[in-house]
This record gives structure tokens, sequence and C-alpha cells, in this order.
């Protein structure tokens, strides 16, 4: 379960906070900092050299696999901006002999809150994002990707711009909560507590799941200006969806509430006939005529079960239904 912490302002990296780390790759959306989060890794993942890392040092740094380009990785290159290519996911679930061109430069560095050993092998390391970062080097690739950190802090002005900017965003969410179960009481809570506007744009944006690419982009922008225009661009796509499926989800409701209502209106209907004495409607009549035909064919075993079968089936049918003069007419066929 994910959590904010709201003394993010006052969670500084510490003067002894060591400028070598390892890096565990993800390739789901990132946490951002402020966020308190596990992070599950398989018995074989969770080596003995990792686990040695990080009851020395305390911290980790995660950051997300780069997605690459069918054919082949795209050449490596020092302009650290260069990366605009046409990718798709990166197709090793189990991210087995990944190297330094395997993974973003900027990700987020986390300190280790606990350790837990599951019964199945795997170790659930429960972190806590700390601050925005990026790899100035790499020290080490195997068996561990140790790297040189370089820390990042937010640039925000506080203004009106921002202040129009965070309210738009409260705003959108709002309007998301009463379609989307996700953004319920608990998360709305969250945000409002949230201590900065660049601590409560990154809890919206985890709680939306963006794509690689999107996350990474949004985790690399550290003008909160910047990031809160982005953000709205992503709730308002998720908006549009939202507002699609529910449009889909009525219709088919609609649907299924008139037949309902069909059925158990004609339902009625028979019992008050039965009740004044009144003749049968039709369908009644269909289904004793083909009954009493089922009967008088003597068909094969087999043929006279699919027969009664359908017969069941005509019976829920509302004969207002186009399937209902389907199954009549297979009925009217099988028995000819």
């Amino acid at each position: 379960m994910l959590k904010i912490n709201e003394d993010i302002d006052d969670v500084e990296v510490p003067a002894d906070f060591p400028k070598e780390v390892v890096v565990i790759p993800i390739v789901n959306s990132p946490i951002f900092p402020g966020m308190i989060a596990p992070i599950i890794l398989s018995e074989d993942k969770f080596t003995k050299e990792l686990d040695e890392q990080v009851a020395k040092i305390g911290y980790v740094a995660l950051n997300l696999v780069k997605f690459k380009e069918s054919a082949e990785y795209y050449p490596s290159t020092d302009d650290e901006d260069v990366e605009e290519y046409e990718m798709e996911a990166y197709d090793d679930p189990e991210l087995k002999d990944l190297t330094s061109k395997d993974i973003y430069k900027v990700g987020v560095l986390c300190k280790v809150v606990k350790k837990l050993k599951l019964p199945d092998g795997s170790v659930n390391l429960l972190v806590h994002g700390l601050k925005r970062f990026r790899i100035s080097k790499f020290i080490k690739e195997a068996p561990l990707l140790i790297v040189k950190t370089e820390v990042f802090e937010d640039v925000h002005e506080a203004d009106e711009e921002l202040d129009a900017y965070t309210r738009s965003v409260i705003n959108q969410v709002k309007k998301l909560s009463e379609i989307n179960p996700y953004f319920n009481e608990e998360m709305k809570l969250a945000m409002l507590n949230s201590p900065s506007p660049g601590s409560l744009a990154d809890l919206v944006a985890f709680a939306l799941s963006l794509d690689v690419p999107e996350a990474q982009d949004f985790l690399e922008t550290l003008v909160v200006k910047k990031r809160f225009a982005k953000l709205l661009v992503y709730l308002k796509r998720e908006k549009d969806v939202a507002d699609i499926q529910k449009k889909i989800t009525d219709e088919v409701n609609d649907k299924v509430n008139k037949y309902q209502r069909e059925y158990f209106l004609r339902e009625q209907l028979k019992v008050i006939r039965n009740e004044l004495g009144m003749e049968e409607d039709e369908k009644t009549k269909d289904m004793k005529k083909f009954k009493e035909l089922i009967a008088e064919c003597k068909m094969p075993e087999d043929a006279e079960k699919a027969a009664l079968e359908e017969l069941e089936r005509l019976d829920s049918i509302a004969d207002s239904s186009p399937e209902y003069n389907i199954a009549r007419t297979y009925l009217t066929w099988v028995t000819t």
C-alpha cells in the first residue's frame, strides 16, 4: 500500500548520505519522493551482495528500465538529453543481464525502512522515497549496479499561477473521484495534507499509473509548474476515458434493465391472465405446442435433449427480443 510522508519538506538528505548507492531497476511506475511503498524482489534477485549492501548503507536507488527499439538498442550517447526514440516495452520480465544502458539515469533515492522475508523466498523492501537524483557515474555493474549520485531539488515559485495550477488539479481529481473509485476519500485527504505543491503533483501522478515514458518524463520535470501542466493533460485524458467507460456501462445497464423489466411485467401479466381465466398469451401457446411436438417426434436422445434445452432457453427470452424468433424458428425446424 502506498503512503505519502507528510513531513517531506523536513526530510533532507543527511550530510553523511552515501555518495555511492546500489540501483534496483523497476519496470512499473516509479516511487516519487515523499512516498512510502513496498518493493518485492524475487529470491534470485535479492542476492547476498544486495542484502549486505542494504544492511551496510540503508539506502537504494530506484530507476526505471528503459524502453528499447524492437530491433536492437540505440547507441549509447554522452548527451543525456538525447533520448527521443521509437521504443517498446523491455521484453525481459526477470530483468536478467541488465547493464547501465538499460536504465534511465534519473531516478529516486530511497531509504530502506524495513526488510521482510516472505514465505515464498522473495523479499519485501519497504522504501521511503527521498529525492530525485541523476546518475553521475557508474562505479560497478556486476554483481551489483553501483552508481554515484547527483541529488535534485524541486524548482518552484510561490505565486498566483502556481496556486491556480494547484486548485485546477484538486478540482480535476474531485471530478474524477465521482467516477473513478481509486480517487477515494483517503486519496483526497492525502492530497489536502500534501506538504508542498511538488509532492501533491507527485501523489496524483502516481495514482494515475502513467506508462513508463510518461512516468519518466514526469520524474525528470523539476519545475513544479511544468509538472502541473503535464498533470492536467493526464487528468483530462483520464476523465475522458472514465466518461466513455461510464457511458458504455450506463447503456449496457439500461438495456439489461429494460429486458428485465419486460420479463417481469410479462410474468406478472401471465399470472393475472391465469387468475382471471383469460386466454393464454402467444408465448405460453408456443411453449405448450413445442413441448407436445418434441414428445411426439420420438427424436434420438441427444436431439431431444438439445430441443428441450432450447425450449427452456425460449422460456427465459422475452418474446419481443430478436433472439426469441431465432429460437422459435429453430424449434419449428427441429420438430417438422
